[in-house]
């Protein structure tokens, strides 16, 4: 008899903790989904960033080397900033973490 009443305090444990994790599961995929297509799109400003000082540039390779700095700085943020858009998934709007971002 105690272990029936100990699964069935453990069954309606389980069902409360799941029933108030999946109270916000919209906002957490959309987060989750928006973290992971910044960090995807993350190596743009590289691409851009290389271009652009490459036409400007008068001596090319200076150009190369200047928009390769630039760019990775970009895309190194972009990337952290997607990376902490995952990491803070469970968070709302107005923590410490996601002002960091704006």
């Amino acid at each position: 008899m105690k272990k029936m009443i100990t699964v069935v305090c453990m069954a309606l444990c389980f069902l409360v903790i799941s029933n108030a994790g999946d109270a916000h599961y919209d906002e957490y995929k959309a987060n989750i989904k928006e973290g992971i297509g910044i960090m995807v799109k993350s190596p743009q400003p590289l691409i851009d960033a290389v271009k652009d000082e490459y036409n400007v540039a008068k001596f090319k390779p200076f150009g190369v080397v200047g928009g390769f700095f630039k760019g990775g700085f970009y895309s190194l943020k972009e990337f952290s900033t997607g990376l902490l858009r995952v990491v803070t998934f469970n968070m709302e709007e107005d923590n410490i973490f996601t002002n960091l971002i704006k």
